[in-house]
Parts: structure tokens; C-alpha cells; sequence
């Protein structure tokens, strides 16, 4: 399916869709809890779905309402799959999900689409195995699918800090081993996502030490997992879409229901806005926008590279020089997010041009044309802002791959004003 989107202002009050970082720990760990968690307004998308059939298959029970999920957990006691779990597109439930699985004496089959299969999982394993599990790759090339046999007894690994889903899949499962595991990342990426693991670790009860740069933690073993309840707050990951939209196009802006005080490291979008010269204004539970005159600066996204794409699009509208650096883990995602967006929006007439970990942006009159959404929801999402500035028609490709995330992400912007529709694959 296909986006055509035309030059054109939005303006007005909106909300946006739940965390899916929250959702899928909160899913997750309530699978390996005892009794009855409640997770009230969680995401519901396609990765969602496929976290929610992978848990059951180890042996939750889930019920789906209109407010959300009931999880009913394993207390610790899962169950071998029968069958091969298949995470769809969701990098962050393929690597929870190696985690958890190494603590089932017996074996586990993992495996994605063809996203997935080209995503790296070595270092995990290796880590696992470190641990005491038995864990490979069934091509052997370092990327699923994969085969685990738990069970982990616990000790010492260190663990590649390139992507930090190898570091909370790791401290996910550490508490139900039976030894004491201390893991030590190296070069942690991502810290805040960490912190979100860690959180939902505390509300489970379960104790851990780490140091303050995060270079060492240590979780004891036999700890249970306790049930919880829970209300997924809103995702700042796809609320920074419509910012960086109104921040471009000069508008006004309001996103309600945003918790400000919220965990989610990607609430940095509103500093980094600022520091662009966008007018925002925090109130409560709302964040209102003002765009403005932009000038290019220079952001370390060593911990928010999920919003490198949209930012790519924001350095295209400011003046001056715009640098987004140490991204180089932004290769890893569902595409390689560096050099995508600067092949996508050079076809736009961007002045962009990639490093190794770097984007160096310059101001552009960016031209409709027809661009690549290489199946992944945030290139989709952000190349469909950039036709709000372009001029012309901008049509984008594989705009399916939103309902990761961002379910009613078309209708929310024509609801503000966007000429943007959707058609079938041509």
C-alpha cells in the first residue's frame, strides 16, 4: 500500500497511540509473574499480537479486553512450545523472548520475517551460553532463526552494548536463574530503555544492583516475579512525528494525555526541538507546539535513535548545518535507518550525506517524488512528513508496516489538516 501526500499545514489537539516499549516489557514480565497481572490502555498493533501469541505458547494465559490485557503468568514455570515461535517484525520480543526461553529446560525455536532474519542476535547467545544455556543460530550466520535449550544457571558474561535489548533480555531473565548473574555491558547504547526494564523489575519486585555508568549489574537468583498492575502511558516515540511536523510547517499543536514525567528517553524529542527554536510548551498532561524559524545544530543520539528519521527531516527544513551523531546502532533496526534516509530524501533533493555513525544535513527545498518505506514504520512515517514540506506530490511505499506502531497515524493527520491518503499496492 501507498501514501500520497501533498504540501500542506496542520494544526490542532490530538493524542497519540500507547508505548509499545511499554507494553511489550509489561507483557513480557507479567508472562514470568505469579497470579493475575492487569495491564490497562496498551498498545495494540502487530507486534503486540505477536508478543501475546509467543507468551502464550510458554504458557500464559491472556485474556483481551476493551481496556486492555489480563495476564495470568507462569509464575516461572514455562512450558516448551510446542510449535516455533514467530515474532513477526518485533526485534525487541525476539530478543526478550531468547531471553526467556533460555530458562526452559527444553527446547525453543525462534524465528521472524525477513526483517527479523536480518537482524544480528550472536552476541545474546553468546551471552546465554556464558550463562549456561545451549544457543545457536540454525544457519549459523548470526541472525535467526533460533534454537535454545535452557536451562541458565546464572554467573558472569559480559554483553555488547550496540543495541540495549541484549542487556534488559539478559536482566529479564537473570532473576530466575538459579546462581547470582552479573552482566557487564559494554558500551551501553540506549540507557533510558534500560532504565524502562529496570523499572518494571522494581514494580515486580524483584532486587538487582548496578553501577551509576552502568557498566556492571547484578541480580541475585530464585526471585519471583510478583503480578502487577499497569496503565501503558502514551509514546513519545510516535508523538515526535507530529511534533517535528508542526515544528517544520509552522503551526499549532497540541498533544494531550503525554505523561511528562514518563521514563521513555525519547521524550528528548522536545529538548531537541527546542534547542532547532521550536516554541513548546509543557502543561500538565499536554505538550503544545509553536513552529518556528529553525537553525541546524548538532544532537548526540547515542540514546534516542529511534528518532533519527524524523530528525533527518527536521535538519532538511532548518538553516544552516544540522549533524545527528552516534547513530551508528541505528543500522540495526528494522533497515538500515542511516543510510535509508539519506538515499530516500537525496531522491527528495536533501543536501544530506551519511558517515559511519553520523548524518550531516544542510538545508533543502525537498521535491515531491516517489520514495522507498522499505518496509519500516519509522522511514514511512517520517518520509510521509517530509511530503508536508516537499514540493509536489511525495508517494511512500510500504506504509502497512505503521500499524506497528502507530495504528491511526493517516487518520490523525488529516484529522489536523494533512492532504495525505492511502490506495492499494500499484
Amino acid at each position: 500500500m501507498i501514501f500520497n501526500i501533498e504540501k500542506s499545514n496542520i494544526s490542532g489537539i490530538t493524542i497519540v497511540p500507547p508505548s509499545k516499549s511499554h507494553t511489550i516489557r509489561s507483557i513480557i514480565i507479567s508472562t514470568l509473574a505469579d497470579g493475575k497481572t492487569i495491564i490497562n490502555s496498551p498498545l495494540k498493533s502487530m507486534d503486540i499480537y505477536s508478543t501475546l501469541e509467543a507468551c502464550i505458547k510458554i504458557g500464559a494465559e491472556i485474556d483481551i479486553c476493551n481496556k486492555g490485557f489480563i495476564i495470568k503468568g507462569t509464575n516461572g514455570n514455562l512450558k516448551v512450545p510446542l510449535n516455533t515461535i514467530d515474532v513477526g517484525n518485533s526485534g525487541t520480543s525476539l530478543r526478550f523472548l531468547t531471553g526467556i526461553c533460555s530458562l526452559i529446560d527444553g527446547i525453543s525455536i525462534l524465528t521472524g520475517d525477513n526483517s527479523i532474519k536480518n537482524r544480528p542476535i550472536q552476541p545474546l547467545l553468546d551471552s546465554l551460553n556464558y550463562l549456561g544455556a545451549d544457543c545457536r543460530t540454525i544457519s549459523g550466520n548470526g541472525n535467526p532463526p533460533i534454537v535454545i535449550k535452557g536451562k541458565i544457571r546464572g554467573g558472569t558474561t559480559s554483553i555488547n552494548g550496540f543495541t540495549s535489548q541484549y542487556t534488559s533480555s539478559l536482566l529479564i531473565c537473570s532473576p530466575l536463574a538459579n546462581n547470582y548473574t552479573i552482566i557487564k555491558p559494554i558500551n551501553l547504547q540506549e540507557k533510558p530503555y534500560v532504565d524502562m526494564t529496570l523499572e518494571y523489575l522494581s514494580k515486580s519486585g524483584i532486587k538487582f544492583y548496578k553501577n551509576n555508568d552502568y557498566s556492571e549489574f547484578i541480580v541475585p537468583g530464585r526471585q519471583n516475579y510478583k503480578s502487577f498492575r499497569t496503565n501503558i502511558p502514551s509514546d513519545f516515540s510516535s508523538a515526535a512525528f507530529l511534533l517535528a511536523a508542526a515544528s517544520i510547517k509552522n503551526s499549532d499543536l497540541t498533544i494531550k494525555k503525554i505523561n511528562l514525567k514518563d521514563i521513555q528517553g525519547d521524550k528528548k524529542i522536545i529538548k531537541i526541538l527546542r534547542d532547532f527554536g521550536t516554541n513548546i510548551k509543557e502543561n500538565g498532561n499536554s505538550v503544545s507546539i509553536k513552529g518556528s524559524n529553525l537553525k541546524g545544530i548538532e544532537v548526540d543520539l547515542s540514546d534516542n535513535p529511534d528518532l533519527l528519521p524524523i530528525l533527518s527531516v527536521v535538519g532538511c527544513c532548518a538553516k544552516g548545518k544540522t549533524i545527528l551523531k552516534n547513530i551508528e546502532h541505528a543500522r540495526i533496526k528494522e533497515s538500515d535507518r542511516i543510510s535509508v534516509m539519506t538515499n530516500e530524501l537525496q531522491k527528495m533533493g536533501a543536501k544530506i550525506t551519511e558517515e559511519k555513525d553520523k548524518l550531516i544535513i544542510k538545508n533543502s527545498n525537498l521535491k515531491g517524488t516517489k520514495v522507498h518505506g522499505y518496509n519500516d514504520h519509522r522511514i514511512v512515517m517520517s518520509l510521509a512528513i517530509a511530503g508536508l514540506v516537499a514540493k509536489g506530490k511525495t508517494t511512500v511505499d510500504t506504509v502497512e508496516s505503521i500499524y506497528k506502531t502507530f495504528p491511526n497515524f493517516m487518520k490523525t493527520l488529516r484529522d489536523l489538516g494533512a492532504k495525505i491518503s492511502m490506495e492499494g499496492n500499484t
